[in-house]
């Protein structure tokens, strides 16, 4: 088993989340491993504490210099050091609550032989105190999951997953420039099984000034063009046998940024995504795609309300 902590600037948070990882109870042999990508303020000093204290369990990883592309070249890095079967990740400003959160996941791999990801339910903590608390994950979603799945409404907080280290060692090349790291993880873990989900919050994921999420860009639009270029980075990269799953989820995507373009009165950019949407899945118009031509028929009458 091995734990993969990777964290940049995290000195408020990191005590909390080693705290949360030292506390876990674990029967066999496990490992932590913490890679800090040169941060400039005391996380390394807080970090290097830890080791100390904790010699035969937290090793560190510390690059010379910042590698950047959100901590994935890192990330990497870390994924080939590891010598555990099983992996789980962490980042810095977030948190383990259950002290058995790695038994647990550990064991329900080791009970699912198809099982390549399992993940867990997390407390949503919004630190400025603007949004109450609340879960992740709802807790009627399905027990198990697939790639049609990822790419729908499922939510994955980044603390949450264990991976068969099988299913993502080595990572591949492509991986340093993607947008965002945790959901080709998940795509990746995919190919190689199905996605098991426990319903407990077993972790709190931090929202706050330091932390990167997928809401951190602003405008409704320009969220829904980085949902759409993450979907458009998933094409001739895996089995030829999905590029049509693929195609699916863009043109979804486009359908979403058309509409958010519309709603901001940008006519000709929602012309334009909804074009792009209907050609991504091909020329053949499904009935349950009819809502993209009312769309297209309504662009141009003013902004939506």
């Amino acid at each position: 088993m091995s734990v993969l902590l990777t964290t940049y600037q995290h000195e408020r948070f990191i005590a909390d989340a080693l705290e949360g990882v030292v506390a876990q109870r674990l029967d066999g042999p496990w490992e932590v491993i913490v890679g800090d990508d040169a941060s400039t303020d005391r996380n390394r000093e807080i970090i290097r504490d830890y080791a100390r204290r904790y010699p035969d369990l937290i090793h560190t990883h510390f690059p010379e210099r910042n590698l950047g592309h959100g901590g994935r070249p890192i990330f990497a890095q870390m994924v080939e050091r590891a010598r555990g079967d099983h992996l789980a990740v962490l980042d810095g400003d977030d948190y383990w609550t259950d002290p058995r959160k790695l038994a647990r996941q550990s064991a329900y791999l080791d009970a699912h032989p198809g099982c390549a990801m399992c993940f867990h339910d997390v407390v949503i903590h919004w630190e400025d105190g603007s949004a109450p608390d609340s879960r992740s994950t709802r807790r009627w979603e399905p027990r198990r999951f697939g790639l049609r799945h990822l790419l729908g409404s499922v939510n994955i907080a980044a603390c949450s997953p264990m991976f068969r280290r099988t299913a993502l060692a080595p990572l591949p090349e492509w991986y340093r420039d993607v947008i965002w790291g945790d959901w080709q993880l998940y795509v990746l873990a995919a190919q190689h099984g199905w996605i098991g989900y426990l319903p407990d919050a077993m972790a709190v994921y931090r929202v706050n000034d330091g932390g990167v999420t997928w809401a951190d860009d602003g405008s409704v639009v320009e969220r829904a063009r980085r949902v759409v270029r993450f979907h458009g980075e998933l094409a001739g990269r895996f089995d030829a046998r999905l590029d049509r799953v693929f195609a699916r989820s863009r043109s979804k995507a486009l359908f979403e940024l058309a509409a958010a373009q519309a709603a901001a009165g940008d006519d000709g950019g929602a012309r334009d995504s909804l074009a792009r949407s209907l050609r991504a899945y091909g020329p053949r118009l499904r009935p349950r795609d009819a809502r993209r031509l009312l769309l297209r028929r309504s662009i141009g009458r003013g902004p939506h309300r």
